[in-house]
């Protein structure tokens, strides 16, 4: 017998409330909620992910690279819509307005609660286009020592001006 094929008045969403997610969450931004400032070693200053959607990170870390060089490591969250991470400038850091330049999954998962993979590349909104914190953690240094007085040989007393530039 051939089969009549149309739908009858009661439908899988008349007895359902099934949703189907299949967009994977992003990252909308990379801020910090450090103030505005210069920060030198030692410091602690906050690096911030925020996602489109929560999300779990399981069995890995999230790794942002900085303009510095160092990288902040955020270990497993969620559910969460932001995960933040510390950076601790070291000695020789600097920065003339913090930025992350590169963000990773290293192992495990980084998902939505519908198991879709989230996509890990760096938001157009970065720190520094929030934020104007400035790293200078590098010691300053002589740059140079002259002097302005001419050669010649000087006795006890005489006075002999010399100066001395640093690097900042």
């Amino acid at each position: 017998n051939d089969a009549t094929v149309s739908l009858p008045s009661t439908t899988i969403a008349d007895g359902s409330a099934i949703v189907i997610d299949a967009s994977a969450p992003t990252i909308s931004s990379i801020t910090s909620s450090t103030g505005d400032g210069i920060y030198g070693v030692g410091a602690s200053i906050n690096v911030t992910v925020n996602f489109s959607e929560n999300v779990t990170l399981a069995g890995g870390t999230l790794e942002v690279t900085l303009d510095t060089g160092d990288v902040v490591s955020i270990a497993a969250f969620g559910p969460a819509g932001s995960a933040s991470g510390t950076y601790t400038p070291q000695d020789g850091d600097s920065s003339p307005d913090l930025d992350s330049v590169a963000i990773v999954l290293t192992g495990g998962t980084l998902e939505d609660a519908d198991s879709n993979s989230a996509n890990i590349s760096l938001s157009t909104t970065t720190i520094a286009d929030v934020s104007a914190i400035v790293i200078d953690a590098a010691a300053p240094t002589i740059s140079t020592i002259t002097s302005v007085t001419a050669d010649a040989t000087y006795g006890t007393g005489a006075a002999i001006n010399v100066t001395v530039t640093f690097s900042e």
